[in-house]
């Protein structure tokens, strides 16, 4: 659930950007009954440890490139937000659009109460320059994600530390065991190659 919940709001967040605060709402009010189950209602499950979530992780981050490319496309093609960015690629009613902008913010103020629902089509010639604007913020959003890869590591310094230092533990330990069981065996081997056999246990009761 959590995860479709995911895709609608990172494919589909420039529809609703308020989609983002609401989950936050409903997970914040879905963490703390679960905890009120768990601390007096139901009996604690057991734990079962994993190093991470497995394929879920690329899901996630399949549906985080991909909402780059849903989003450019409804901003530029599927919605009136670019007409009202830059009105001068647009035009309504077959009129230059000059008044959207002024329109938008007299509906925030409060001084006209009317909705606007306009229709808007693209200047002829001026489809190129919102194409390559789609494009260019489509490829700018791409080399942020990238160059977050390159220099954020996906692991803390403290929990690098603590990988290196338990290898390094394991690594000493499988040393001395292999040392032991090396010094085993030349204790055994030792007196047969000397040509003494170790005296059995009734050879030592005579003596």
């Amino acid at each position: 659930m959590q995860v479709i919940q995911f895709g609608y709001i990172t494919l589909f967040a420039s529809a609703f950007p308020l989609a983002s605060a609401l989950a936050f709402f409903c997970n914040t009010l879905e963490l703390a009954s679960d905890l009120f189950k768990l601390h007096f209602v139901c009996r604690r499950p057991a734990e079962l440890r994993a190093s991470g979530i497995g394929t879920w992780q690329h899901l996630l981050y399949s549906l985080m490139v991909l909402s780059i490319f849903t989003n450019a496309i409804l901003v530029t093609c599927a919605s009136d937000q670019m007409a009202l960015l830059m009105p001068w690629l647009f035009v309504e009613d077959g009129n230059a659009l000059t008044r959207a902008p002024s329109q938008l913010a007299r509906v925030f103020s409060g001084a006209d109460a009317a909705p606007v629902d306009h229709d808007y089509s693209v200047k002829a010639g001026m489809g190129r320059i919102l194409v390559l604007i789609m494009v260019g913020v489509e490829h700018a959003l791409l080399l942020l994600l990238l160059a977050g890869e390159l220099f954020f590591s996906k692991q803390p310094r403290w929990m690098q530390l603590v990988l290196e230092r338990r290898a390094y533990e394991e690594k000493n330990a499988r040393r001395l065991a292999r040392a032991k069981t090396e010094a085993g065996q030349l204790l055994t081997i030792a007196p047969t190659a000397s040509g003494v056999e170790p005296a059995s246990c009734e050879d030592k009761k005579t003596q």
